[in-house]
């Protein structure tokens, strides 16, 4: 039998929620197999933030463009922080 989660999101597939320092919050569906950039490039443009200046952790991981969801363990449902890097005082 399956559950109602796998009825809504195919196991190819993971939901992730993205979170600014500032509190804002965009979820985003990806293959567990693509690259990271694709989501690291459209949240730096829905929220207008370059991505040189950007950092995007999973729990204490800081991770990388080319990764994937599923080389880093992602789970059906996961929680990504993004920091902006800031230079001066």
């Amino acid at each position: 039998m399956s559950s109602p989660r796998s009825e809504y999101l195919p196991n190819d597939r993971v939901r992730i929620t993205v979170k600014n320092q500032d509190g804002e919050k965009a979820c985003y569906s990806m293959k567990r197999t693509s690259p990271l950039c694709k989501l690291m490039k459209a949240h730096c443009s829905i929220f207008s933030l370059e991505l040189n200046t950007a950092s995007f952790l999973f729990g204490s991981r800081c991770l990388h463009e080319d990764e994937t969801p599923e080389q880093v363990g992602m789970e059906d449902v996961e929680k990504i922080e993004c920091m902006i890097y800031q230079i001066g005082g």
